[in-house]
């Protein structure tokens, strides 16, 4: 168990491997260990990095208000703290939206982007779905919002044993916590920055998203200088963990590219 002090924060991560540093960053409500699909593929190649995000996991979950841009922040003083200058890194969903600011705020920290099941702001999600997740907030327990929340990430019986999954990763968030991170997620529009990011970017999506389908992605790709969209068919919205051969595979091919 690695927990380090940043930002005035303990900060929980995990770091495998001696290759080149390549830092993974989880979706809302998770941790670190959505990773473990990835891990073994890249480990004999990369120093892979999973930390879980502050009010995530075994980080530090302060009852005070949260930013993505502070979650940023946080990756950026971990990385000076392994003294790592620059890494590939990683992001899904919330944890896309952290690699973006990180990418934005910090960029010479940031070889390479891969954002999945990603959107460049969250006012396109839509008003109608937002207020939907908001008043389940409001009025529901913590377990039954993540059965909502599960369903919407893995529907369908076949994705029966990734849904409980999901749903004991969700129940186990303080609620009060939980709500500040979502409320953190309603400012963030970082549409007008996208070209400022110069680095190589990975753009990756589920054919079956309910939550952020390709679309959002396909509307980000013309503002990059550098970029590429890859659709996971028949994935859904957590495609690391539903589809990871595909996943892996387009990632290590973006990664190789990078590389060279």
């Amino acid at each position: 168990m690695t927990i380090i002090q940043v930002n005035n924060i303990s900060l929980y991560y995990e770091t495998v491997g001696h290759g080149k540093p390549l830092l993974f960053l989880h979706g809302l409500g998770s941790c670190g260990a959505d990773w473990l699909m990835q891990i073994p593929h890249f480990v004999s190649s990369y120093q892979v990095i999973t930390p879980d995000l502050r009010g995530h996991g075994k980080s530090d979950k302060s009852r005070g208000s949260y930013t993505i841009g502070e979650l940023a922040e946080d990756m950026a003083k971990l990385l000076e703290a392994l003294g790592i200058d620059s890494c590939d890194v990683v992001g899904l969903s919330l944890g896309s939206f952290v690699a973006l600011q990180l990418a934005l705020d910090y960029p010479e920290k940031v070889k390479s982007l891969t954002l999945a099941g990603t959107t460049s702001s969250i006012k396109d999600i839509g008003k109608f779905s937002l207020a939907i997740r908001k008043y389940l907030l409001a009025i529901f327990p913590m377990w039954l919002v993540a059965k909502v929340i599960a369903w919407s990430c893995f529907p369908g019986e076949a994705n029966r044993t990734f849904r409980k999954m999901c749903e004991a990763r969700m129940s186990a968030n303080d609620k009060q916590v939980y709500k500040k991170l979502y409320g953190a997620l309603m400012p963030f529009d970082v549409t007008d920055r996208l070209s400022e990011i110069k680095c190589p970017v990975l753009l990756i999506s589920g054919e079956k998203d309910l939550m952020l389908p390709p679309w959002h992605a396909k509307k980000m790709l013309q503002f990059f200088k550098n970029a590429t969209h890859e659709v996971i068919p028949g994935a859904g919205h957590v495609m690391p963990i539903e589809s990871p051969t595909t996943f892996n595979t387009l990632l290590e091919r973006f990664l190789n590219g990078v590389k060279r």
